[in-house]
């Protein structure tokens, strides 16, 4: 209430109920439990074309997963969102999991895109340092190109995946096995990890909507737009900029509701 400057609403709702207005303010707090077990998977890859491929189990509904992991990944690889392709998959890519429900997916799929790309960033830097015949701690990944510490030099991800590709074998070192399979060589630089979850993961907050109800006919309109937050620490949301938008539209949505249940009109 203090967010919603209750204290405000109150001189408006006296001035209101003075020029025969009907005003009211309604609260609804939660508490849910997500991240439903027992585990997901993700496998996430450098393509030749410098675009990292993320494989998950877990198809949107629409609730912006692609954004949401291709964020997740693009923050580990220090690359552009955009050069991240989010994939969702029956289990044949190697990210094996339970799919989608009971909000589930950030936390488990979420966990699992962050230690595949982890994994992955280890396994870029590894072989960028034979290269470049550096330590690895000497190496940054920076806007998709993998860079020498103080010295200027660097290799795009694009020409690092090029490079160690097994139908390339023999650009790599000699100690690494040639590729001898079928048709269609595996990428050299992936990394498949999972997340398991032993307890549930539980979310919670508030939402705040003022309405004005017009008496005669019932009609309901949200008189200013509605205050909504998950009462979280800052900072611990994947992806504020999508999780703000989503709370106010259910905010909205439960105007009406809030109207008939708003303490003193």
């Amino acid at each position: 209430m203090r967010h919603a400057d209750l204290t405000a609403f109150r001189a408006r709702q006296k001035q209101h109920r003075s020029e025969g207005r009907f005003t009211g303010i309604g609260s609804a707090t939660y508490v849910e439990g997500t991240g439903v077990g027992p585990y997901e998977g993700c496998t996430a890859a450098l393509n030749p074309n410098g675009r990292i491929v993320v494989d998950v189990s877990v198809p949107s509904q629409g609730q912006g997963h692609a954004t949401t992991f291709a964020q997740l990944a693009s923050d580990v690889l220090s690359c552009d969102p955009a050069s991240v392709v989010v994939r969702a998959t029956s289990g044949g890519a190697g990210a094996v999991g339970h799919g989608t429900f009971g909000s589930r997916a950030a936390v488990m799929a979420g966990n699992a895109v962050a230690a595949a790309a982890t994994n992955l960033r280890r396994q870029i830097l590894a072989t960028a340092a034979e290269f470049f015949e550096c330590s690895a701690e000497d190496l940054s990944i920076d806007d998709g190109f993998v860079q020498v510490t103080g010295t200027g030099a660097r290799l795009s991800l694009a020409d690092l995946a090029t490079g160690v590709n097994p139908i390339r074998y023999p650009a790599v070192p000699a100690t690494s096995t040639p590729w001898t399979g079928g048709s269609a060589p595996p990428i050299a630089l992936a990394a498949t990890e999972y997340f398991c979850n032993r307890q549930w993961v539980f979310g919670f907050g508030a939402h705040v909507a003022e309405v004005e109800v017009d008496i005669a006919t019932g009609k309901t309109t949200l008189h200013r737009p509605a205050t909504s937050w998950s009462a979280r620490q800052p900072g611990k949301s994947s992806m504020d900029a999508m999780c703000r938008p989503k709370a106010t539209r259910t905010a909205i949505g439960s105007a009406p509701r809030c109207s008939t249940t708003s303490p003193r009109r």
